[in-house]
């Protein structure tokens, strides 16, 4: 592997561990837990929301520009087993112990109270339902990836040619605005990257953004999240949702050369799997904690802001840790076969 190829990897890896980080921020937000009237905490909190809101589309632009990397049909089997194991089956691991996780603590009396959401009596239904749903775990993306997947390499044909794969995705972007469904929204976005691989890999990981080129994307994202935020830009209707979301992440992209050159990254860089898939019911233990021993106020809502995911990255990264050192089997089967 060249240096060029190192780089891109790498780029990938810290890219992606800044994205998962987010989430758990973006799931820290808690405006409407403690219901904060309109003022600087308020507007912070949305704005973190808006900017938060670029995490998963980029997501999905990087997993479909991964798929189709080096992409064709005499390769579409083995890629296919490999995201069964590294994506279906701790898929369906994760909802069914974040599902037993609620179960279990919704039994304490007191805890119960304070959930937001209940929980179905434990039986066959439920856990079928979990297994294939995640009801309690934040795991759509994973399923809405399943799909794409699985699906997508039937468009393949037409994906080779440029004006074809241009109109597939024009075609599911005006289906997101006449029916407001988002698997058709993340779909084109999937494909986006899917594309951008397909016609744009030499560009993509050999060339990178000037500190100029960083800076004017910084800028970018800062101007778009603002007008957002401020309610300028209704990100609902239409093709604007995505259309905006897919230059932001491209925006994200050439912003993380202003960074360059990054090191390698260390074993917590490489766990942003792990945070997405665990986050969701340690993070909101911990927000339940502090919302019963501290009560509803501003100055604990600045608390579960700032502490609440810092902790929770903390666990994660302790538990996995601890898991990749004495239960390493376990833990390749539950993280997907991603040894780190």
């Amino acid at each position: 592997m060249d240096n060029r190829q190192i780089d891109f990897f790498r780029k990938i890896v810290w890219l992606s561990f800044g994205l998962a980080v987010a989430v758990v921020v973006r799931h820290s937000v808690n405006f409407e837990v403690y219901r904060l009237e309109p003022g600087i905490l308020y507007c912070l909190q949305k704005y973190i929301s808006v900017c938060t809101d670029l995490v998963v589309p980029t997501f999905f632009i990087i997993s479909g520009y991964l798929f189709y990397r080096n992409f064709d049909y005499s390769c579409c089997l083995r890629k296919w087993a490999t995201r069964f194991s590294s994506l279906v089956i701790p898929y369906i691991i994760w909802n069914l112990a974040a599902y037993f996780y609620y179960v279990a603590i919704t039994s304490i009396p007191f805890v119960a109270d304070s959930m937001s959401k209940s929980v179905e009596p434990l039986g066959f239904a439920s856990i079928f339902a979990n297994a294939l749903y995640g009801e309690h775990n934040v795991t759509w993306f994973i399923r809405y990836l399943i799909v794409f997947v699985y699906l997508t390499p039937l468009l393949y044909f037409a994906l080779k040619r440029k004006m074809a794969a241009l109109c597939i995705i024009v075609v599911m972007l005006a289906l997101h605005g006449f029916l407001n469904c988002t698997y058709w929204t993340y779909a084109a976005v999937f494909l986006v990257g899917g594309v951008i691989s397909l016609f744009c890999d030499d560009f993509v990981t050999a060339r990178k953004a000037t500190m100029f080129w960083s800076a004017i994307s910084i800028a970018y994202l800062l101007f778009t999240t603002i007008l957002e935020w401020s309610g300028f830009i209704e990100t609902f209707i239409g093709y604007v949702y995505p259309t905006l979301r897919v230059s932001q992440a491209i925006a994200i992209w050439w912003a993380v050369d202003l960074f360059h050159p990054l090191v390698d990254p260390p074993w917590w860089a490489k766990l942003s799997f792990p945070i997405y898939v665990m986050h969701s019911m340690i993070l909101e233990s911990i927000e339940k904690l502090i919302l019963i021993i501290l009560g509803r106020n501003s100055l604990c809502s600045i608390i579960d802001l700032i502490f609440a995911p810092i902790f929770t990255l903390a666990l994660i990264m302790i538990v996995s840790r601890l898991m990749q050192k004495h239960m390493h089997s376990c833990w390749l089967l539950i993280n997907g076969g991603r040894a780190t």
